[in-house]
Parts: structure tokens; C-alpha cells; sequence
């Protein structure tokens, strides 16, 4: 029963209105196909069963089957795991069931609700900032390539106090990013 539990994002197919991913507080995340009638909760989000808090999505506009959240694995997180149980994760069924794909750690400071923004032309090619100076160190924005597994930096911040609040790709020229900044 996830009614009682918190959304912590809302992700919207923008081909199909009735496709809506649902990030929770406790519960990972619901995916209805049919605009709410009927809810599915997704797999993937751990490896426990336990509870699991999905913060931030999209929903690829290049192949609405694949949906990238932010989720932290609770259980994973309580064991001490070197991820901190943060991680990317990747589905490529809609919402249904999830695997990860990037583990915070190694350098990868995952901040919860962290800004993602997938690639409107090509399905596996997902952009997301890492770290914020409130960590002590710079926002430094990657692009994850899942056709090749490659996380590549791609620039770094040098305005202090800043987290990506918002990052969208401008409809008129999908090849700019644009991102919303948060702090001084």
C-alpha cells in the first residue's frame, strides 16, 4: 500500500500523457500506463526488498521505454555500503523494473534530487550533475552513455554555493542544455 507514502518526484512521458512515473519516499516508484487507473510498483530499486526513496527522473523523450530516477537503497545505505546505497538506475521498460547503473562513491557525490536531463535524440545518453560546494566541492556535470557505460565529466562549475536545480534541452535547438542553478 503506497497510498500513505510521500511523492518525492512526478515523471511524465512527453509522447504519452497517460504514462507517469512515480517517485516515493518509502516505496522506490509506481508507473501507471493507463493515466492512474492502475498502478505497478517497479523492481530493481533493492536488493533487500527493503525501502527504497527514488528522488528524481526522466522519462527519455528519444525512446519513452527507458526512465532514469535517483534512488537511495535504505537497507544498502544502513550497511555501510561504499554507495552510501545511492544510485543512478536505469529502466528500459517503461518504469516496470530498474537496474543501476552509477553508484555514488569513487568521487561521485550524489545529492538527493539531483537535476537529470536525458538526451532528446539519443536513448542511452543521460546528463546529471554530481556534487555541489555545499559538499566542498564544485558542481561538476557528467553524461552517462549506457550503450557504452561510460560516465564522462563534461565541465565544472566554478560559481560557489551551487546546485543544478533544473536542466532541461531547449526545444528549439536540442542540441543546448540549459541548466537552472541554485546559490550565489
Amino acid at each position: 500500500d503506497w497510498s500513505s507514502d510521500v511523492c518525492s518526484s512526478d515523471l511524465f512521458d512527453p509522447t504519452d500523457i497517460g504514462h507517469v512515473v512515480v517517485g516515493m519516499a518509502t516505496n522506490g516508484v509506481v508507473t501507471t500506463t493507463d493515466g492512474g487507473s492502475s498502478w505497478t510498483s517497479a523492481s530493481g530499486l533493492s536488493q533487500t526488498g527493503g525501502a527504497r526513496n527514488s528522488f528524481n527522473g526522466v522519462v527519455s523523450a528519444a525512446d519513452p521505454s527507458v526512465v532514469w530516477v535517483e534512488s537511495i537503497d535504505i537497507d544498502e545505505s544502513a550497511s555501510g555500503a561504499p554507495s552510501g546505497g545511492k544510485h543512478i538506475y536505469r529502466s528500459g521498460d517503461g518504469g516496470l523494473s530498474f537496474t543501476p547503473v552509477v553508484d555514488a562513491g569513487n568521487g561521485i557525490t550524489l545529492t538527493n534530487g539531483a537535476a537529470m536531463a536525458a538526451d532528446p535524440n539519443d536513448r542511452d545518453l543521460i546528463y546529471v550533475p554530481f556534487g555541489s560546494t555545499v559538499f566542498g566541492k564544485f558542481l561538476e556535470l557528467y553524461r552517462y552513455d549506457h550503450g557504452s557505460g561510460s560516465l564522462t565529466l563534461t565541465t565544472t562549475t566554478t560559481i560557489p554555493q551551487t546546485k543544478a536545480r533544473s536542466m532541461v534541452f531547449a526545444p528549439q535547438d536540442p542540441g543546448r542544455l540549459v541548466v537552472g542553478f541554485e546559490g550565489s
